[in-house]
């Protein structure tokens, strides 16, 4: 029988190699014998939750809690933040109060905190969480960011103080370009464009060296090149396969892009009778991916029922099953919508179109996740959105059932327009989904306090602030392709 330690160190040297499958497979292993180890669940959890297999961690934070090994605080706050993934928020908020009351200078239980109020709007709620323990730990980096982002007003002292604390840590240091990142939004807010764009520049080329991407021309093409081949695969794939038979849920697709006012749109419709929200859930985007982008898989009839059977399992787990309507938003089921539509049968797709160059402008104000390499130039982010506009259209003349939206023609009179999206989409259309901002559904992205304010017409043309700062070749780039929608 193996040791505790040595159980520990295999699975800690095959998570360091990428191996995270493995990894909990030797803890399993592992667990057998040494049963209910806590060493061993809380490195478990940990793995499953980085994985993106929540309901995995779940199941071992259960098992943890259920040993008493761990202080209930400890407990509460990983429970807290596991809610959070699975956009469960009340039961988030209930199991944050322990560690907030108790701890409310500890960095991980404000920012947690932070990001449980934030989805929920309470932005005072939220500030004084962070001031709170800003009072007892000045220079956290993470704080400091977090606090930035708040639409509310920053004194100068502090915006000085997050600047000088910027240019102290070192660039390997993984805060330093969410400040960049926060002092960019906040000098835009202020109309300093010049420093603003001086400053995402700085963020996005240390997040792209942090986490080792190639930004240069030709790799931007390389991903082009990619995505194609994947969308053709996946056209190519869905013709080929039958159609399989409808079932009671309607699954309704999002294909705007990242920043392109998808979220508010979802929350709306969320908020509507016999709809609910998968949120981003992606859980067949890995799957229909590693079909598209090995030419010689196959992706046989009986690999396509067990998806569907599969999908409805994991939709019945977190109570999403029952009804009507489900919306799922991931940007990236949009490069395999043709496949989606063959393993759900009674599926649309939903088109969020923005102006081109705002949604170029805010991905690269924002600290998109890895999954989104081409956010980190605005050569890159106007690429992949040319793409999606051509894709589109390839994918309509295919049949695809796309349904249209442009989001800056829908802020000019909400109600009438979300109505008739509402209708089109054969949903039961409600006013308070417009014109009452708590009424719409939780959604966990950066646009979490955006869509619990009033809704505003959107500028089109707002990209323009920022041409004088802008290369030739960047204004070159976004106003040929800005007057567009993605």
């Amino acid at each position: 029988m193996s040791s505790l330690d040595t159980i520990l160190k295999q699975a800690q040297w095959a998570a360091a190699q990428g191996a995270i499958s493995d990894a909990i497979s030797i803890l399993n292993a592992g667990l057998k014998t040494h049963v209910n180890s806590v060493v061993l669940l809380q490195f478990k959890a940990g793995l499953q939750w980085q994985s993106g297999d929540l309901f995995g961690a779940q199941d071992s934070l259960a098992a943890l809690i259920q040993t008493r090994a761990l202080p209930t605080l400890q407990t509460d706050l990983m429970q807290a933040k596991l809610s959070c993934d699975l956009l469960d928020y009340d039961f988030a908020l209930r199991a944050i109060q322990a560690p907030l009351a108790a701890s409310p200078a500890n960095p991980d239980v404000a920012l947690t905190a932070y990001r449980i109020f934030l989805t929920q709007g309470r932005l005072d709620a939220a500030a004084q969480s962070l001031d709170n323990a800003l009072a007892q730990t000045q220079n956290n980096a993470a704080l400091i960011a977090a606090r930035l982002n708040l639409p509310l007003p920053q004194g100068g002292g502090f915006v000085k103080k997050a600047e000088h604390i910027a240019e102290r840590l070192s660039d390997e240091d993984l805060q330093k370009p969410l400040i960049l990142f926060s002092l960019a939004r906040y000098f835009d807010k202020q109309a300093d464009y010049v420093r603003a764009w001086e400053l995402q520049g700085r963020a996005n080329k240390l997040l792209a060296l942090q986490r080792h991407v190639d930004m240069s021309l030709e790799a931007s093409d390389a991903r082009i090149s990619s995505l194609t081949r994947r969308a053709e695969r996946a056209n190519l794939l869905a013709d080929s396969l039958p159609g399989l038979p409808k079932s009671p849920q309607e699954h309704i697709y999002m294909m705007g892009a990242a920043r392109s006012g998808s979220s508010l749109i979802l929350s709306i419709l969320a908020s509507l009778p016999n709809v609910d929200s998968a949120g981003e859930r992606a859980a067949l985007t890995p799957h229909l991916n590693a079909v598209c982008d090995a030419p010689d898989k196959a992706f046989t009839p009986e690999q396509q029922r067990g998806l569907e059977k599969s999908d409805r399992a994991g939709l019945a787990r977190i109570g999403k099953s029952e009804t009507r309507h489900i919306i799922d938003k991931t940007p990236h089921n949009f490069f395999i919508a043709p496949l989606i539509s063959k393993i759900h049968s009674h599926s649309r797709f939903l088109n969020v179109r923005r102006s081109c160059g705002n949604v170029a402008i805010s991905q690269l104000f924002h600290p998109l996740t890895a999954v989104f390499p081409e956010t980190y130039t605005l050569s890159g982010a106007l690429g992949v959105l040319a793409l999606r506009k051509r894709l589109v259209d390839q994918f309509k003349a295919a049949g695809l059932d796309v349904v249209d939206i442009d989001f800056d023609a829908f802020t000019l009179n909400p109600a009438a327009n979300g109505k008739a999206l509402a209708q089109s989409l054969g949903l039961v259309w409600d006013d308070r989904a417009v014109n009452d901002p708590s009424a719409r559904s939780h959604v966990p992205t950066f646009s979490a306090a955006q869509i619990r304010k009033p809704i505003t017409a959107s500028d089109t043309a707002a990209w323009q602030r920022f041409l004088p700062a802008m290369s030739d070749k960047e204004r070159d780039g976004i106003t040929a392709l800005s007057e567009h929608t993605n």
